[in-house]
């Protein structure tokens, strides 16, 4: 499906809406190289976890089944450039 639009169709943008899309430009960026430092611990348990972006503060929430496999998580979102704050919320299963 192809759609056509001309420059004179685009709405104009202020100021303050084009931070706001640059801002969750950034924030998209960064929740990726999150999830791609997750991904290279080749834990599948960790693909589970959610990852949200605000500010450039990280919120990883999710449940694991041991501690170690928790540090390994906060580990990985440690090493991801670019945020201010690590907030965790990964809860381990009791057994």
């Amino acid at each position: 499906m192809e759609s056509n639009c001309s420059v004179a169709e685009i709405p104009p943008v202020n100021r303050r809406e084009v931070e706001i899309v640059r801002s969750d430009y950034r924030a998209t960026n960064l929740q990726l190289r999150v999830l791609q430092e997750l991904k290279k611990r080749q834990f599948s348990s960790l693909q589970t976890l959610t990852v949200d972006v605000f500010n450039d503060e990280v919120t990883v929430t999710g449940k694991l089944d041991s501690f170690y496999e928790k540090q390994i998580a906060i580990s990985a979102c440690q090493s991801a450039w670019g945020m201010t704050k690590l907030i965790d919320r990964i809860e381990v299963r009791r057994k």
